[in-house]
């Protein structure tokens, strides 16, 4: 196999500027596609990266025959959209690449820029058996090819991989033994074996995770505390414990045998998700914590030649949302609760690794021993009854035994671990009598019972709300590590006192009145007091604490219980300070009194009789053992030592056995009460599931109609939006009808508009051309006409003197004759007027004598009419009667049952009868008809005449209109008439001005010339 890489150092020139553009190279070989990160668009950018590719010999030698050239494609990218913008390209070749680096410059072909931009790169070859300097600025195909698939650990499967690889007989060797090896990447590349080491080491501060109103003890949260978390899918569990103030772990490691690489490995430990350690009660998570495991290997390290470690402190966050309880641990750093964990990564095998943990299981298996022995100096240590049962004892002895059992490596058997005990330590008499001398050398022992009341709080200040207030405080010293709490929260007012609600507490314990002095003095205790929100997530708020000195109790008096008991009393009543830190300053302040009550009740000396036995036989067979042990016999079997040890073996069988009965008969009485508890509570878990089954059944087909409902409403809002979809491009469509028909009308109208002002502006020209032609013609008519005046003035000044006396009669002949001709066309115009006026006269009178018969003509209409509606009502009345009266005939007449079966005798009678009837009636039906008949004819007579007054009325209206017509006939030939005369008498006078005209012209030809009338006087222009 031989490892090629295609490599392209990047830097460029010839670029533009585009400061919110970036560059992006990317390139595909092998079916494989790298790019570059983004850099920045300037006239030189700097690519400091390289892209590998992953080859056999086979696939590179392939590639050379096919001629195969690598094609950079070269993207700008713009900040604030994802479309890569492509700008070219430029061509390597594969056949001219060797294990040197030969740089060189490549034009970038179909460039969108016309600068030429040009990239300096390289493409060589990197065979696997040089020396490789790795760098961690090379993007590798393998990184850029693993998917999700590949990163989730697999159980290894040595015959799979048999199939398609061959496994070296070490590696075989290994595989065979019964350990389950996780493979993580792709099986070719998975070649290095690890051990990956998980162990909890140590835990501090976990009081504060206790949560504050929920009882841990309660359901299914029974259990004891525990750390756990969860790696290559398999849940690690800590030992359970109960002291959380500091907690120390065996070294229990749980060991994973993994399968992959050093760099798939970090690629893995940096794209899973966080390692979570959980810190539970039972199953209920109190708190968590996030272990960075990509700090497992360093960045840099592609061979992990040495043990890979993490070993630190974590801080464990509560599960609880009280954001005030975060801030006092940020500010408190010191208070924070915190787990250490170690995590080791090594290759396998390592015989050097496999030594130290040997050697460490040894000292973890010394270590255990002599626990044995400290467990019951820390027995004696304790605040609470120093002086327990020896079964106690015995069992925590038992336990620790059993403990170092299990640490054992797993070569050793129990035999041998027995005799390591009595060779270490185990017949050691020196410790054991020292720890007895040290049990018997306590001071006196008292009981004690001391008890603590929080009664109120008082001139709460500062505060512009009202708070809902509780306090809290844990005291571990008397034994105890739960909280104690006032709840339920209670309303605190400004400046107000309020009594807090279970606020009494009681201690039991055993010490000396010295010790308990001097720990209390050492240790006051701390109230801590927080607001509590409304609603329904509430939240606790930090208000302030409260330091109250439990050694203060000693400086009352003492006082006895009762006259017949020894009980010794001491009881104080004090109020303390509530402080609080601000936030500004850093300063406390004084937001209010807490007001306390303490009381210490000694019962006396503690009973020990019962023990002091055990410990006294106890402490004789240690002396005895002490004495016998200097002396060294020959036979060790019959030494007074090895009987002492038989005796002690019998006696710890003996015990041990009474211990198991006690177990199994508690373990049954347990037993019982839990079957009873269980049934009692399974039957109510069945009736709760009943009940929430039915309820259940009832929301499902309540969710059912629902869902219906919903789903028919879908439907009818899809039909509505459909038809609102409908409508909208049918009003889009009219709407784009419309515009266009409204485009073409303006355009229609623009362009008769755009002729009508063109013709308008030819019209205005032709107009002012015109106009300009009549000014010109007026200017020298006028000047024509001035020179005619002045020739005329100076012709008539000389020759009107001459012929003045020839030409006068036939002057005046000629005004006599117009004066006469004139008064006879304005006593023909005077004429034509008054036809004129009588003519208007007569229109008006036709229009009157018009209106008036229209009216008539109505008014005999509707009197037509009226009469007619008159008769017909009245024939209507008549034909009534008639009816009514035949119908009371057709009553007389007989029934169907008498002319049901008629004789002959009978048809005559009747029809005697009918002729009687017919000869009575007959007169007065023919005077009915008669007179009816009569009317008749009168209203026919009448409707006839109205039909001829119509007729005459419809003649007069012709003739009316034929009058005006004709008046209006008339009118307009005597105005055509009138103006055909106006026209003859104007024509007649201007051809009489021609005349004139002209024989004036004549005239001016034989007066005086212009010189001799240069200077006209006014007397000869008048006259």
């Amino acid at each position: 196999m031989v490892r090629v890489n295609l490599t392209q150092n990047l830097c460029r020139r010839n670029f533009p500027n585009r400061p919110t553009y970036h560059l992006v190279c990317e390139a595909k070989f092998n079916n494989e596609v790298l790019s570059t990160d983004p850099v920045e668009h300037n006239e030189e950018p700097q690519f400091e990266q390289e892209l590998a590719w992953d080859l056999d010999k086979t696939s590179l030698k392939q590639h050379r025959l096919q001629r195969s050239a690598l094609k950079v494609t070269v993207s700008a990218v713009d900040s604030q959209s994802p479309v890569k913008e492509p700008i070219g390209f430029f061509m390597l070749d594969l056949r001219s690449c060797s294990t040197e680096k030969v740089y060189k410059w490549y034009r970038i072909l179909h460039s969108k820029y016309k600068s030429s931009p040009a990239v300096f790169a390289s493409i060589y070859l990197d065979i696997e058996g040089q020396e490789l300097v790795p760098n961690p600025k090379i993007k590798t195909g393998l990184a850029m090819s693993l998917s999700e698939a590949d990163l989730i650990p697999r159980v290894y499967n040595s015959e799979e991989d048999n199939q398609h690889f061959s496994i070296p007989t070490t590696m075989a060797n290994i595989q065979s033994t019964n350990i389950t090896w996780y493979t993580i990447g792709p099986r070719r590349l998975a070649k290095e074996y690890f051990m990956l080491t998980f162990q909890f080491e140590e835990a501090f501060k976990l009081e504060s995770l206790i949560p504050i109103e929920q009882s841990l003890c309660s359901g299914e949260h029974i259990g004891g505390f525990h750390f756990t978390c969860e790696l290559f899918g398999i849940t690690i569990y800590s030992n359970q414990f109960s002291q959380l103030m500091q907690v120390k772990f065996n070294s229990i490691e749980q060991t994973f045998y993994i399968k992959s690489t050093v760099d798939i490995l970090r690629i893995y430990f940096v794209h899973i998700t966080p390692l979570v350690i959980k810190f539970c009660f039972g199953s209920h998570v109190l708190a968590h914590a996030t272990v960075p495991v990509e700090q497992l290997i360093p960045f840099n390290d592609h061979i992990l030649q040495n043990t890979a470690v993490l070993n630190k402190s974590f801080d464990l966050i509560s599960e609880e949302s009280d954001q005030q309880l975060k801030e006092y641990q940020s500010k408190h750093t010191e208070d924070k609760p915190r787990v250490n964990i170690n995590i080791t990564l090594r290759r396998y095998p390592d015989k050097n690794a496999i030594q130290q943990r040997s050697i460490m299981t040894n000292n973890n298996s010394s270590r255990r021993l002599r626990n044995m022995t400290d467990s019951l100096n820390h027995i004696s240590s304790l605040n609470l009854d120093p002086y327990a049962d020896v079964n106690t004892m015995c069992s925590n002895v038992n336990e620790n035994y059993d403990q170092f059992v299990t640490s054992l490596p797993e070569g050793k058997t129990l035999k041998q671990s027995s005799r390591t005990l009595e060779r270490d330590d185990y017949l050691c008499p020196s410790k054991l009598l020292n720890v007895y001398q040290s049990m018997d050398g306590t001071p006196n022992w008292h009981r004690y019972c001391y008890t603590i009341e929080l009664r109120s709080v008082k001139n709460i200040q500062g505060f512009d709300h009202e708070l809902q207030l509780y306090a809290r405080y844990v005291y571990p010293l008397f034994g105890s590590g739960a909280p104690v709490m006032t709840l339920p929260p209670i309303a605190v007012a400004r400046n107000q006192e309020v009594i807090l609600p279970h606020g009494f507490c009681a201690f039991e314990f055993a010490a000396s009145p010295e010790e308990l002095k001097t720990r209390l003095n050492d240790n006051p205790l701390k109230v801590v007091f927080f607001d509590r929100s409304q609603g329904t997530l509430a939240t606790d708020s930090f208000i302030g604490y409260s330091l109250i000195p439990l050694v203060s109790v000693f400086e009352s008096s003492i006082v006895k219980a009762t006259k017949e008991s020894s009980t010794l009393v001491r009881r104080i009543n004090d109020s303390v300070d509530m402080l609080a830190e601000q936030s500004n300053t850093n300063e406390l302040k004084v937001v209010g009194q807490l007001v306390y009550s303490l009381q210490l009740e000694d019962f006396g000396a503690h009973n020990v009789d019962s023990n002091a036995s055990v410990l006294d036989k106890t402490k004789g067979l240690v002396h005895q053992i002490n004495d016998e042990i200097k002396s060294e016999p020959s036979d060790i079997r019959s030494t007074r030592e090895y009987q002492v040890a038989i005796e002690l073996e019998l006696w710890r069988a003996a015990e041990e056995a009474k211990f198991t009965a006690q177990l199994k008969k508690r373990e049954q009485t347990l037993m019982a009460t839990l079957a009873e508890e269980w049934h009692k509570r399974d039957s109510q878990r069945e009736i709760i599931c009943r009940k929430k089954l039915s309820e259940y059944q009832a929301l499902e087909e309540k969710l059912r109609n629902t869902l219906i409902e919903l789903a028919t409403r879908e439907r009818q809002l899809t039909a509505g939006e459909a038809e609102l979809v409908r409508l909208k491009q049918e009003n889009a469509r009219e709407l784009e009808v419309r515009r266009k028909e409204l485009n073409q009308q303006s355009q229609v109208q623009i362009r008769d508009l755009e002729s009508q002002m063109k013709l308008e502006k030819k019209n205005s020209e032709h107009w002012k051309s015109q106009i300009a032609e009549w000014r010109s013609k007026y200017a020298s008519l006028e000047e024509e006409n001035n020179s005619l005046r002045n020739e005329i003035n100076g012709r008539l000044k000389k020759s009107v003197d001459n012929k003045a006396s020839n030409e006068t009669p036939s002057i005046n002949n000629e005004v006599a004759r117009l004066t006469a001709e004139l008064a006879v066309a304005r006593a023909t115009l005077s004429e034509t007027e008054c036809r004129l006026v009588e003519v208007e006269r007569g229109r008006a009178r036709y229009r009157q004598l018009w209106t008036k018969s229209l009216h008539e003509l109505a008014k005999v209409k509707q009197e037509a009419d009226e009469a007619t509606r008159i008769s017909l009502a009245q024939k209507e009345a008549e034909l009534e009667q008639l009816k009514s009266y035949y119908l009371n005939v057709d009553e007389k007449r007989p029934t169907s049952q008498d002319l049901k079966e008629p004789t002959d005798g009978n048809l005559e009678r009747l029809k005697k009868s009918v002729d009687n009837k017919a000869s009575n009636e007959t007169p007065s039906i023919n005077n009915e008809v008669a007179r009816l008949t009569a009317e008749l004819a009168v209203a026919r007579a009448t409707l006839s005449e109205t039909e001829c007054r119509l007729v005459e009325v419809e003649r007069g209206r012709a003739r009316y209109r034929q009058l005006w017509t004709k008046s209006l006939h008339e009118l307009a030939k005597v105005k055509q008439e009138a103006d055909e005369a106006t026209r003859i008498s104007l024509a007649q006078k201007e051809a009489e001005l021609e005349q004139l005209k002209s024989y004036y012209l004549n005239v001016d030809e034989k007066r005086p010339t212009s010189q001799d009338l240069k200077e006209p006087t006014d007397g000869n222009l008048e006259r």
